[in-house]
């Protein structure tokens, strides 16, 4: 159950972005943007969510609320199948601050599009290199998915920022091809 003094950080982001995906899927749901502030808006879609799944219309993610939203984040993530580009051959692969990785072209466009939608994520230069400003945004990654934040790119940083990806761009409307 999430409660007052839980009202900003991870679980309520966490809650955000699982109802945000759910959205897509039932446009009775809101369409939130995960600030981590579990405000009127948050709480507008969470009593949209209990409404339509015949839960008790609190407004409140309790313990009920928050596992039916859970788990059905679970089955419409496992049904879309997120995949990731094949860039990690070697699950080991981790590359430290300061060094050189042509994966990390890609994975700079991918945090500078993020930047487009989300405010916070720190500015990168395309460079190839771990550098200050990358190992910065890739910090914020590991921060906002409660990761080690190492500002190591390996595996688990690219997983959750192509999660970020798919959910903030290629659900979004703005970056879909138009016909």
């Amino acid at each position: 159950m999430i409660d007052e003094t839980e009202f900003i950080g991870q679980p309520v982001k966490s809650l955000q972005q699982m109802l945000r995906m759910i959205s897509f899927h039932d446009s009775g749901i809101g369409r939130l943007a995960a600030d981590g502030v579990f405000g009127p808006e948050t709480e507008a879609v969470v009593r949209d969510y209990q409404g339509s799944r015949g839960l008790p219309v609190s407004g409140v993610a309790d313990e009920e609320t928050w596992n039916r939203i859970r788990e059905e984040y679970l089955e419409l993530a496992a049904i879309e199948n997120i995949n990731e580009p094949p860039i990690f051959g070697d699950w080991r692969l981790a590359v430290e601050p300061g060094l050189f990785h042509p994966h990390l072209y890609l994975t700079q466009s991918i945090l500078a599009a993020l930047k487009n939608e989300l405010e916070d994520v720190p500015e990168v230069d395309y460079t190839g290199i771990n550098d200050e400003k990358t190992t910065r945004a890739l910090r914020w990654v590991q921060n906002r998915t409660g990761i080690n934040e190492d500002g190591v790119f390996d595996k688990f940083t690219w997983e959750m920022l192509n999660g970020l990806y798919y959910m903030y761009l290629t659900r979004n409307p703005d970056y879909l091809p138009r016909p």
